[in-house]
């Protein structure tokens, strides 16, 4: 007896492939908004600051805790009561060089003068990204103390993002580098500065959330795409 082909049943062949592209939507765009939101939540340390505005602190030569102002809105403090603000009269990082003091370029500073204290910047409103050009204690290419980290909080002083500082300069007046911080909304409400002697220059502060827009239109095309691909399937069944 001859062999008979069953005839392929299209429709069906259609309905399926239809349901499978539309499954690799859904979980397309469930991981995109996923790995949106995740990154969000977390700050990113960056080395630059486009669009901010810098804050050059005011010589005051001052040794103490604080608080003192650094301009409207922007408040410093240390827990150290020999810590440094508005300082140009010579602030040494060992083998990373020196900032300030007689014959050098002025540049008036902030710095935790201690191994193992810390000093804190506090905005009246909170910030999407703040940074500063920074230097730390290095002896012998490890921290005068404790290592040199950065950090920033949000208002319900909730740790937002982190950074250790172990860059080597060529030991030159004035050396350092930038570093500091962005977030995706202005929630930035504290950034301390602790260990190795670290300081500070020209802090710089971003009060705007870059570009709104980019995330609301993110989260509106994902929702209409679910939408779509969830009525369709309703539709279909």
């Amino acid at each position: 007896m001859a062999a008979c082909l069953r005839p392929l049943n299209f429709s069906k062949r259609l309905i399926h492939i239809r349901d499978m592209y539309m499954n690799i939507a859904i979980r397309f765009a469930a991981v995109a908004s996923a790995v949106f939101v995740s990154m969000s939540a977390q700050a990113v340390h960056v080395t630059s600051l486009p669009g901010s505005t810098t804050y050059i602190f005011p010589i005051e030569n001052y040794l103490g805790a604080g608080p003192k102002s650094v301009a409207q809105g922007i408040g410093w403090s240390s827990e150290n009561d020999l810590a440094v603000f508005g300082y140009v009269a010579g602030y040494g990082f060992g083998d990373n060089g020196e900032w300030g003091g007689q014959g050098r370029p002025e540049l008036p500073m902030i710095g935790t003068n201690s191994k193992t204290s810390s000093m804190t910047l506090t905005f009246d409103n909170a910030v999407s990204g703040v940074g500063a050009f920074v230097n730390w204690g290095n002896v012998n290419g490890r921290p005068d103390g404790n290592a040199p980290v950065m950090a920033v909080y949000s208002a319900a002083n909730q740790l937002l993002e982190s950074y250790t500082l172990t860059f080597i300069t060529d030991g030159g007046d004035g050396a350092g580098e930038f570093h500091g911080f962005q977030r995706p909304s202005a929630d930035v409400k504290f950034i301390t500065f602790s260990g190795a002697f670290i300081g500070a220059a020209n802090l710089e502060v971003m009060a705007a959330v870059p570009e709104p827009h980019t995330s609301a239109l993110m989260f509106a095309g994902l929702g209409l795409l679910l939408s779509v691909v969830r009525r369709r399937r309703a539709a279909a069944a």
